[in-house]
């Protein structure tokens, strides 16, 4: 994982890092999640988005950047992000 912020005006949450491809196959049309959590683990908000790259190569990597717009923001206070492509699902949060 990279970096995770709210942005300047308070109203955007984002995570940003890079996924890799770490099976024996292409994946394709892939999809990042990202799950938003209170401080007592409800959810607060989901997200989700596609990387400048959707279909990896075995080991190939692509940044990534998932955003939330919420009036929730300062109730943030964790998250986790997981990956799904045509060929793979990474375990469920």
């Amino acid at each position: 994982m990279g970096n995770h912020y709210k942005d300047t005006f308070g109203l955007t949450y984002t995570v940003a890092g890079e996924l890799t491809n770490t099976g024996t196959d292409p994946s394709s049309f892939t999809e990042i999640n990202c799950i938003f959590y209170d401080k007592n683990g409800r959810v607060i908000e989901t997200s989700s988005s596609f990387p400048p790259q959707s279909e990896l190569a075995p080991g190939q990597s692509t940044p990534f950047e998932i955003s939330v717009f919420t009036s929730y923001i300062d109730k943030i206070s964790s998250f986790k992000v997981f990956a799904d492509s045509s060929e793979y699902s990474s375990p469920y949060p």
